[in-house]
């Protein structure tokens, strides 16, 4: 089974995010954002997600850590040449 369902709302994600927030709940956007990272804390666009929410309820500093975090996860190594 599957880890990225969460306490039966289907799959969180950022998808799922947007869609709460654009229905005017912004807090259960956040809400449903964290309980997938908790789920994939390296997953880079979950991160980046929930920094962008953090960022327009006016928590920079929590959006500058969660986008830094997003970003490093990520950064993709370049492919080595093939010899």
């Amino acid at each position: 089974m599957r880890s990225d369902r969460i306490d039966g709302l289907g799959h969180a994600g950022p998808n799922r995010g947007q869609f709460a927030r654009e229905a005017g709940k912004t807090d259960r956007a956040i809400s449903l954002l964290e309980k997938a990272l908790n789920a994939r804390p390296n997953d880079g666009t979950l991160n980046l997600a929930l920094a962008e929410y953090y960022n327009r309820m006016g928590n920079s500093q929590k959006a500058a850590e969660l986008a830094e975090k997003g970003k490093a996860h990520l950064t993709v190594e370049p492919s080595q040449p093939n010899q």
